[in-house]
C-alpha cells in the first residue's frame, strides 16, 4: 500500500500489475459457481424429498436416467473444463492487466480497454484460496489473483474490501 500526497490529505492508492492464467480464470468461475449454487442448492434437494416417492413408483427407469445424466454434467463443470476452454477462447484475457485501488475508485486496465468504477459500483466481493472477484452485477466480476500480492498486501487488500463493499460473501 503506498501513501500519495494530494493536496495536503493523503490517499491511499495499490497498483498490482498482472497476467491472468488459466487457472486463475478456473478457480474464479468455480468459486462463483459456488457461490451461486450454494444460494439454491437446497431447492433440488426439497423438490426431490417432495417428489421423489411419486416418481420412484411411476419411472424408476427414467430417475436413474437423469441421475446419471446429471452426475456426469455436474463432474464436467467441477472438472472445469468448460472454464478452461473459455479461458483459451478469450485472447483479451492473455493480455497482461492491471487494477489500481484507491479512496474513491478501482481502475482495471488491459490493452483492450480499461473500467474505472467508483466503489459505490461494487455490490459484492467473494474471496477464494487464489482470488478476490469483486461483482459489480450479480454475474459480473472482476478478477484479481492473489499471487500478484505480497501477504500482508493479501491482508490489507481484504480489509479494504471489507470496508469499502457492504455486501460480504464469506471466504471458500
Amino acid at each position: 500500500m503506498v501513501a500519495i500526497n494530494y493536496s495536503g490529505s493523503y490517499h491511499r492508492r495499490v497498483t498490482f500489475q498482472f497476467q491472468l492464467d488459466e487457472d486463475d480464470f478456473v478457480d474464479a468461475h468455480l468459486a462463483h459457481l459456488r457461490k451461486t449454487v450454494g444460494a439454491s442448492g437446497w431447492k433440488p434437494i426439497f423438490a426431490l424429498a417432495i417428489f421423489g416417492p411419486v416418481l420412484i413408483f411411476s419411472a424408476i427407469r427414467i430417475i436413474i436416467a437423469l441421475f446419471l445424466i446429471f452426475s456426469f454434467l455436474a463432474a464436467y463443470i467441477w472438472s472445469g473444463i468448460p472454464f478452461r476452454r473459455q479461458f483459451r477462447k478469450l485472447k483479451s484475457l492473455h493480455k497482461p492487466m492491471e487494477i489500481s485501488v484507491g479512496d474513491e475508485v478501482i481502475l482495471y486496465r488491459s490493452a483492450t480497454g480499461e473500467s474505472k468504477s467508483r466503489w459505490e459500483a461494487f455490490e459484492a466481493w467473494k474471496e477464494s484460496k487464489k482470488s478476490f472477484l469483486l461483482y459489480t452485477q450479480p454475474r459480473l466480476f472482476f478478477i484479481v489473483p492473489k499471487r500478484v500480492m505480497q501477504t500482508d498486501e493479501v491482508a490489507v487488500f481484504r480489509e479494504l474490501l471489507r470496508s469499502r463493499i457492504r455486501q460480504v460473501r464469506k471466504t471458500l
